[in-house]
């Protein structure tokens, strides 16, 4: 027998005969995953009919024309808050939506996105909670129906690029390397937010070094197969440029730490911002990496991506309202892990998960809260995640390992 198998078993048994076990142990089409598969798929429809009526709901256009300008090699990049601050790989991805033509390629692109983001959250909490995961993904279903409709809505392209890193941080749980940098490797050629994750993961799983080192190469390389390569070297120098000074927006309405703090009255100059962003980075790699000597693989697959995810909502200076969909998935996972947690964590994870999502309750509470309670939701959720993972024998539930299960 596998070594920790017996403990594994008792573990299992346990669950099953306590209450917490009993509430999980239903069956496999219970009336809450019925009531989630439904109340997500009238969202998806309810976004698609409005986006029919009034198309400038979306930002597919944005997608659908950089596809057009790539074929027909024109400027990919150019200024403004719909400027294309994307990889010269992504037109390629975009391509066999935008090849149906509007509003086809509008509605596929987010049935597409979303479904990846479904499915990729329910691999994630198969790996944090396998008895009864099924139910529990219901209940994250329904918490993030709030956070979820503006990104729906759009199209943003971030639903798919968590959708493909939760995936990677899947696989990298179940040690599955090659598959994991496949994901990674592809989110990153869809955005290239997806760099930090991906940086964060090559840190914390050494086998994932060269697979990743050879995707990230494949990714930068694979746009040169377009028939004018010296186009495609043009728009990577407009690309650097682009992606350099996609920061320098002055105020906004981006939910990131740098507006939360201009709500509170601290306004910084840039260079203090791009030094709060390096720092954030630093102490993001110091977390990762005590995570690496105090956890196993699993468990430290899913503390990673919950940095990751963090980091980019705090520090990324073009935070959307939306944008929050990704980490709200991640707080659920540990909201509904297997390890034993008191109720008290429970539901304030999940209250958090709802507060994520105050664009849909209204202007009365949207505005007040608007640009700075999601990043310090985010920010307390991080110095939970930092004090979980820096005082073990002080929350020893957090890097405590799930049950082993095929995820």
């Amino acid at each position: 027998m596998p070594r920790g198998a017996g403990r594994g078993a008792r573990t299992v048994s346990h669950l099953a005969q306590g209450a917490e076990g009993r509430a999980f142990r239903l069956p496999r089409w219970h009336p809450i995953i019925v009531l989630a598969v439904v109340l997500w798929a009238g969202l998806v429809l309810g976004a698609s009919i409005a986006v029919l009526r009034q198309p400038g709901r979306s930002i597919f256009d944005v997608y659908r024309d950089a596809a057009a300008h790539w074929w027909a090699a024109e400027p990919l990049y150019g200024p403004g808050m719909r400027a294309f601050v994307y990889l010269t790989s992504a037109p390629l991805l975009f391509s066999p939506f935008a090849a149906l033509g509007p509003p086809l390629d509008d509605l596929a692109w987010r049935f597409f996105s979303v479904a990846v983001f479904l499915w990729s959250a329910f691999r994630l909490v198969r790996v944090a909670r396998p008895s009864g995961a099924g139910v529990a993904m219901a209940a994250i279903m329904l918490l993030m129906l709030p956070v979820a409709g503006v990104d729906v809505q759009r199209g943003q392209a971030t639903v798919a690029m968590a959708g493909w890193v939760f995936l990677g941080a899947a696989d990298a749980a179940g040690r599955r390397w090659i598959l994991a940098a496949l994901w990674f490797c592809l989110a990153l050629a869809l955005k290239p937010l997806a760099l930090v994750p991906l940086l964060l993961f090559a840190a914390a799983f050494p086998p994932l070094r060269l697979p990743l080192a050879a995707g990230v190469a494949l990714v930068l390389a694979v746009p040169f197969l377009h028939p004018d390569p010296s186009y495609v070297a043009a728009q990577d120098v407009a690309m650097v440029r682009t992606l350099t000074h996609a920061a320098d927006l002055g105020v906004t309405r981006f939910n990131d730490i740098g507006m939360m703090l201009h709500r509170f009255g601290i306004d910084l100059p840039n260079t203090a911002l791009l030094a709060l962003r390096a720092a954030a980075a630093v102490a993001a790699l110091a977390l990762t990496m005590a995570t690496v000597r105090r956890a196993a693989i699993p468990t430290r697959a899913l503390v990673v991506l919950a940095i990751a995810m963090a980091y980019l909502m705090l520090f990324n200076p073009r935070t959307e309202l939306g944008s929050y969909l990704g980490l709200a998935a991640v707080i659920g996972v540990f909201m509904v892990r297997d390890e034993p947690a008191s109720w008290t964590e429970r539901v304030w994870l999940g209250a958090t998960i709802l507060a994520m999502g105050t664009q849909a309750y209204g202007e009365w509470i949207y505005r007040p809260t608007d640009v700075w309670l999601k990043p310090f939701l985010a920010l307390v959720f991080v110095v939970w995640l930092a004090d979980g993972i820096l005082r073990p024998r002080a929350a020893p539930r957090l890097l405590a390992s799930p049950v082993p299960a095929e995820c």
